[in-house]
């Protein structure tokens, strides 16, 4: 969906979140233990309200187009497009990860573990498989769109979200620690991101929902710092008391904190919104804003590679330049390939790798 004027806020904060997942997970192969170390402690629940802004906006852009009293979507048209911008990238890049993580080191391929992951979405992809089944239930239920079913489907997703973070963190403290297999395979499942999902498709829906979102912007950063202060401690807790870190997103204190900073996030970016044609630094973001996809699938094929050359060649740099220049690094290489596939001679791959985004 081409985006107006009006709302390319969405751009500046998609580049925004990419940056920020690149930046997380630079730190997380870059730092030997970084899931417990003191700054990670700290910065990790904080940017937990990254993917569910993702679901947001994915959200927020399908209910915009319900705003057309006119508009019925078509549900062979919609899929058609998706199995070329979603679902067949999607699989491109579990192919190429499963050479990069377990054929190229010499792992078994032929076992349940890998038919999942490549089905399912290796590491970063699990976004994708999440996202299909958000659009598969907007699919059933868009044809009974108005404001009071909207409502409904955000408090069904609500209860569905809570109930899910709920049975997460009683299993975390019943079974102890299990190596994240909780959030690495059930976290592929709709139930604990569906109230991002639909929350967005209302707040695009609702004519003047962002706007009175931007209006109580910060109110809402209060109450996302008020939020983080438990969510913080209960991941403390689970280090004090069962010597590892299991849960990262699915903690019943993570879920009001992400519902909030995600909204927060969202509110100030649109405030943002009248200042950004006049402000070339934005404009430039803007445009980047429709490569972030590729960026999002791709930059851990480019970090896998370049934290172990820049650890062979550097070994003696502080960890603090190493991760703020190998994010960087990683970030404007993903994107220059993902542009370089854009252009007209190399239209085939963009379309197989990327969707045929940024044409």
């Amino acid at each position: 969906m081409a985006l107006s004027p009006k709302f390319a806020f969405i751009e500046i904060a998609r580049v925004v979140c990419i940056f920020i997942v690149v930046l997380m997970h630079t730190n997380e192969l870059a730092v030997a233990g970084a899931s417990s170390t003191a700054l990670t402690l700290a910065i990790s629940p904080a940017v937990r309200f990254v993917v569910p802004v993702f679901f947001m906006i994915s959200g927020l852009l399908l209910g915009l187009r319900h705003r057309d009293p006119g508009y019925r979507m078509d549900a062979r048209h919609f899929w058609g497009r998706r199995a070329q911008t979603l679902i067949l990238p999607f699989f491109v890049w579990n192919i190429v990860y499963m050479f990069i993580l377990e054929v190229i080191p010499g792992k078994p391929i032929l076992d349940a573990q890998t038919l999942f992951n490549v089905t399912t979405g290796y590491m970063h992809l699990y976004f994708v498989i999440v996202l299909l089944q958000c659009l598969a239930l907007y699919t059933l239920l868009a044809r009974f769109f108005n404001a009071r079913a909207l409502r409904v489907c955000v408090l069904l997703a609500a209860l569905s979200s809570f109930a899910f973070y709920a049975i997460s963190e009683n299993l975390l403290w019943t079974l102890g620690p299990d190596e994240h297999m909780f959030e690495w395979r059930y976290g592929k499942l709709v139930f604990g991101w569906a109230v991002f999902f639909f929350w967005g498709v209302l707040l695009g829906y609702q004519a003047g929902a962002l706007e009175r979102l931007n209006q109580y912007r910060y109110w809402l950063l209060l109450a996302a710092l008020g939020a983080y202060v438990p969510y913080w401690l209960d991941t403390q807790s689970e280090l004090v008391r069962l010597g590892a870190l299991a849960r990262d997103y699915f903690l019943l204190s993570g879920l009001p904190y992400q519902f909030i900073a995600a909204n927060a996030f969202l509110a100030f970016f649109y405030g943002w919104e009248p200042r950004i044609p006049n402000n070339r630094f934005a404009q430039c973001l803007v445009g980047w804003g429709q490569y972030m996809f590729g960026v999002y699938v791709a930059h851990l094929a480019v970090l896998v590679y370049l934290v172990p050359l820049w650890n062979q060649l550097l070994p003696t740099v502080p960890l603090s330049i190493e991760i703020a220049v190998v994010t960087t690094l990683t970030f404007f290489i993903t994107l220059a390939f993902v542009r370089l596939c854009s252009m007209p001679p190399f239209g085939f791959l963009g379309a197989v790798l990327f969707g045929g985004r940024g044409k």
